[in-house]
């Protein structure tokens, strides 16, 4: 009896605890359009849609090599039709043209997702995976990419630092990047969670933090405060994406080569 009292005390703590809540209020105000998507790190960034033999689904992606873009797992898996193509826009920031388009038939790209990842809701910590490209022609437009090495060391437990999001939510118009500022709200040790107003369409948006003025991407975003385009009341969960840690990097390093 009173181990049990002792657990219901420490869940109370921890539940009241700043920074903890699973119950987010997001501000969709805090989000900020992106001026020059032609600048550092959003260059990186590139809307994707992939196409499937039903359907398509549109998404964001970022570029960690010459020829490998991070997006979420959900949006490249195996459990759905099967894909027929993947159109690759870089760093676009309104409605593209045909001439903006870099068209991946599925012969091109190599597709990798996370062997835990079954497709179910609440498996942020396997949602991500990553396509890679059969050339760099997208590398040699963007000319960079985000920084790939050791990304695991620069988020610690205990930490609160200043992280940054941006993609491409679906209740702007179509294909404009916008962008959020905040801070973790949750550190797990395969999870990050975040009080952004994410929408659909913002999967597979890099999560990064500032290192000596560059960005190193320490989390994957697959989970949204609004799964779909219609207006949302809050409180409604966090937003939350797969943390880069140790054995992330190692996967997504290991489907590089």
């Amino acid at each position: 009896m009173r181990s049990c009292f002792a657990f219901i005390v420490a869940l109370t703590v921890l539940l009241t605890q700043p920074g903890q809540s699973q119950d987010c209020r997001p501000d969709p105000a805090t989000r900020t359009r992106v001026v020059d998507a032609t600048l550092a790190p959003y260059r990186y960034l590139c809307a994707i849609k992939v196409y499937r033999k039903r359907g398509s689904h549109p998404a964001t992606a970022f570029l960690i090599s010459p020829t490998v873009l991070v997006t979420a797992g959900h949006s490249i898996s195996k459990r759905g039709s099967k894909i027929r193509r993947i159109d690759v826009m870089p760093f676009i920031n309104g409605r593209p043209s045909d001439s903006s388009k870099i068209v991946f038939d599925r012969s091109e790209v190599s597709l990798f997702v996370d062997a835990n990842y079954k497709g179910k809701r609440g498996q942020s910590e396997f949602d991500y995976g990553t396509i890679k490209l059969s050339t760099d022609t997208l590398f040699r437009i963007i000319g960079g990419h985000f920084i790939w090495k050791d990304n695991y060391q620069y988020l610690k437990d205990g930490e609160s630092l200043p992280v940054h999001l941006a993609g491409y939510p679906c209740d702007q118009v179509e294909y404009e990047m916008y962008e959020q500022d905040g801070r973790i709200d949750r550190l797990q040790s395969q999870c990050i969670t975040y009080n952004f107003y994410t929408r659909k369409r913002n999967s597979g948006s890099p999560v990064w933090v500032d290192v000596n003025g560059q960005a190193v991407v320490v989390g994957i975003h697959n989970t949204g405060y609004g799964k779909k385009c219609r207006p949302v009341r809050p409180p409604r969960h966090c937003s939350k994406g797969a943390r880069i840690n140790q054995k992330v990097y190692n996967n997504i390093t290991s489907w590089m080569n």
